[in-house]
This record gives C-alpha cells, sequence and structure tokens, in this order.
C-alpha cells in the first residue's frame, strides 16, 4: 500500500487460479496438433470477432512473416469469431499455410493444456481498447516468457527484459525482432520463464489476492478509504 492525502491504497489486480495454470510441457497437444519438438510455438489467444479488432491478429500474422521460415517456428491461435475467415486469408496470402495454426474456440478447462503446449505468449494489442492482459497472467503463471505491446495496465502483467519483452503498438518490425529474439535464444526463454513463473505467483495467483482482500477488510485500513 502507498500513502495518499492521508489514506492508504491497496494494488488488487486482477489474477487467475494458479491450480489450473502451473508450468509444464504437453508434448500430448503437441504432438496432436502437429507440432514437431523442434519447433518454437508462439500462443495467441482472444477473441477473433470485430469486437476485438484492438487484439492485433494483422499485426502478429504480418509479424510472422518477418521471421522467415529458416527457423523452426509454429504461432498457434486460440480463439474464434467473425473475422476469423479474414485472418485465414491474411495468413494464406502472406504463404503462412505451414506455419499457422487455427484451434478455434477451447473449453476453459482445457486452455492450461495450450499454454503448457506452448514456448512463447503474444499479446500485440493495438490500442488502449486493451486495458488489461489476463491472458498474460494466465501465460505468466503457466511459465511462459510473454511479448506484449507497450500499452497502460498490459504493460504492468510483465516485468520487460525479466519475464517478456514489450513492443510499440501496431509496430510490426518491433514485434518481429522481439519473436526472433526469443525464437533464437531458447537460455533467455528459459530464464524468462523462471522468473515469470514465481513473479506471477506472487502478484496474480487469485487464492492470494482474495486472502489479501480479505485481510484488507478486516484491517482498519478499510476505516481511511471513503
Amino acid at each position: 500500500s502507498v500513502g495518499l492525502s492521508g489514506r492508504n491504497l491497496v494494488e488488487m489486480p486482477f489474477g487467475a487460479d494458479a491450480r489450473r495454470f502451473y508450468p509444464g510441457r504437453d508434448l500430448g497437444l503437441r504432438a496432436k496438433l502437429g507440432i514437431k519438438d523442434e519447433e518454437v510455438v508462439f500462443l495467441f489467444v482472444g477473441g477473433l470477432d470485430r469486437a476485438h479488432y484492438f487484439k492485433g491478429i494483422e499485426v502478429l500474422l504480418k509479424a510472422c512473416k518477418q521471421l522467415g521460415t529458416d527457423r523452426p517456428w509454429r504461432l498457434l491461435i486460440v480463439g474464434d469469431g467473425d473475422n476469423k475467415q479474414s485472418y485465414q486469408a491474411l495468413y494464406q496470402s502472406l504463404a503462412l499455410v505451414k506455419r499457422v495454426i487455427f484451434a478455434g474456440s477451447v473449453p476453459f478447462e482445457e486452455l492450461p493444456d495450450y499454454y503448457r503446449a506452448a514456448d512463447v505468449h503474444v499479446l500485440p494489442s493495438i490500442d488502449r481498447s486493451e486495458a488489461w492482459g489476463l491472458v498474460t497472467v494466465e501465460a505468466q503463471l503457466t511459465g511462459l516468457p510473454s511479448i506484449v505491446s507497450d500499452l497502460p495496465g498490459v504493460r504492468t502483467v510483465i516485468e520487460s527484459h525479466e519475464t517478456g519483452l514489450l513492443v510499440p503498438p501496431g509496430d510490426v518490425s518491433a514485434l518481429a525482432s522481439a519473436m526472433r529474439q526469443l525464437l533464437d535464444s531458447p537460455e533467455r526463454r528459459r530464464k524468462f520463464s523462471e522468473r515469470a513463473s514465481v513473479r506471477a505467483l506472487e502478484r496474480f495467483d487469485e487464492q492470494k489476492l482474495l486472502a489479501r482482500l480479505i485481510s484488507v477488510y478486516k484491517s482498519d485500513k478499510v476505516n481511511t478509504i471513503n
């Protein structure tokens, strides 16, 4: 908490269930999706509908084009919506058919498996309509390094150059460069992964957040918040 004009403020971010989102490796799902052991999987999770235009799928696909085909990588897109066909048309025009997997809508109970089948999480949002990155919280709890847009709220979920990388919103080349950095450095991915799971467990485990909230309500601090 911090003092402000004699009152106490306690930060209470959104969290996720660390009992479901935890580090691991789902080789079975990777095999089911046709992903080879040596392929580095970039994961996007989000809506593909017009209401979620700000998710930056076009930016992500164009960045993937810049990665080229001389490295072993795949992009796994989890989500569905009325813009899916236009995104599929774009990835076909970019000659990324063999590199991109559209997994469609995934049941919530199966979602952690997709995080554990991936190597890097990407949230390429293009504007402030993306106010918070719950999927990034889930990814960090699962031990995934994250590449996210440098937007208020979104950027606070990661620790820059410690658990992930920040990129300017809408910048295709910057996103491709960040993806290339993690693609080419298994050691950096490993370090980011280890730090991500530890930090996320400290900050975003919903059980700990609930306990903190109850503690605040029971303390005399609540009497200073009007």
